[in-house]
């Protein structure tokens, strides 16, 4: 039997969870700092729940845990992901960390391990696409990621829904975003540039760049590159007079004596008013053109609901997927730092589990062209 070490039974993480419980070879050992959410998983016989105050909790019970999961928040997360990795374990993260995980590369060949990072929707299945379309054109000259987890109606007030962690949410209208222009890095405010685009047979929505390319700076050879994050008409706007009125920032407030960060504040506001029963839809669209301007094109759209969210599912299966690669093909797969991109060949094997792991038919659409 093979013992994983799941860290963190928040959405993605329990729902995760729910597709590895299938696994009757598997043994999951959860460690979780909340402990009323041990009810959640009360009815599995293939589990054990432990209470975590501390990285030494996880150390008392991880002799015979040789694979890791993470599911944490962003702020949370290294840390966690350091230790773990001192430990000679391998691990799978789908935390939006801000660290380059490429500084424990070292650490992982020393140990014969591997760290699968950003295994989710996106970037995760991004990547997964960009690395095909390396290997389909090899000189790419554009590479346009769009990606958004949204309402399948522009509802009010700022056409969003929370499905996720809203702290790591609003990270991507704060963290200055990563992109390639003409072969050079450059840093572009998220919230400066608003742009449109209409995806065929989905709609017309806004995009702004967004910091998903990542591990994909190193991995990926194009002359230009970038993430956009796709959102409905006018949710921008509003998220830019958040912005200018300091609701969006890391700047601490006090209140009561008690110093706060003012982005935690309006993460507490989404998580309160937010949380909308509504259907919702994951995009996923990426084009590539080569040098010689060949054309690949992917789109791939996920569909749930205010029980199901679409985008919540799309991680959880990614991250459950790349957790079940690593025990299925363990001995393909190299030590080191391995994000998605280098695992393109593998592609087939995520794209039939993001089919399988629906509840029903007829949830998730692809359709791709070549030219």
């Amino acid at each position: 039997m093979t013992v994983i070490g799941l860290i963190g039974l928040g959405r993605v993480g329990f729902r995760a969870l729910k597709i590895l419980i299938n696994r009757k070879e598997l043994f999951i050992k959860i460690f979780e700092k909340d402990p009323f959410k041990k009810s959640l998983v009360s009815e599995y016989e293939n589990i054990e729940f432990v209470e975590t105050r501390s990285f030494e909790d996880i150390e008392r019970h991880m002799n015979d845990i040789d694979l890791f999961m993470t599911a944490l928040p962003s702020r949370d997360a290294f840390k966690i992901i350091m230790r773990l990795a001192e430990k000679c374990v391998d691990i799978v993260d789908v935390s939006y960390i801000y660290e380059d995980p490429y500084v424990l590369e070292k650490i992982f060949m020393k140990c014969g391990r591997t760290y699968i990072p950003d295994a989710g929707f996106a970037p995760g299945y991004s990547n997964l696409l960009a690395g095909y379309a390396q290997d389909l054109f090899k000189d790419i000259e554009r590479l346009e990621i769009y990606v958004g987890g949204i309402p399948r109606e522009n509802i009010p007030p700022i056409g969003y829904v929370v499905t996720w962690s809203a702290e790591d949410l609003l990270e991507e209208y704060l963290r200055p975003a990563r992109v390639i222009f003409d072969q050079k890095i450059v840093y572009k405010d998220p919230l400066e540039h608003i742009g449109e685009i209409e995806i065929p047979g989905i709609g017309v929505f806004q995009w702004f760049y967004s910091d998903g390319l990542r591990t994909l700076l190193k991995n990926i050879k194009a002359r230009n590159m970038f993430e956009a994050t796709l959102r409905w008409r006018g949710h921008l706007e509003k998220m830019r007079i958040l912005k200018d009125l300091g609701l969006l920032s890391r700047e601490k407030i006090v209140i009561d004596n008690n110093q706060i960060d003012m982005i935690r504040i309006l993460a507490s506001v989404f998580e309160k008013n937010l949380k909308i029963k509504t259907d919702d839809m994951a995009i996923l669209f990426i084009r590539a053109v080569s040098r010689d301007e060949r054309v690949y094109e992917e789109t791939v759209v996920m569909y749930g609901d205010h029980e199901d969210p679409a985008t919540t599912r799309f991680t959880a299966i990614v991250f459950a997927s790349s957790l079940e690669l690593l025990i299925d093909k363990r001995s393909e797969i190299d030590p080191g730092i391995m994000p998605l991109e280098k695992l393109y060949r593998y592609k087939d094997y995520y794209e039939e589990r993001v089919y399988r792991y629906q509840p029903k038919k007829d949830l998730v659409k692809i359709n791709r062209r070549i030219l």
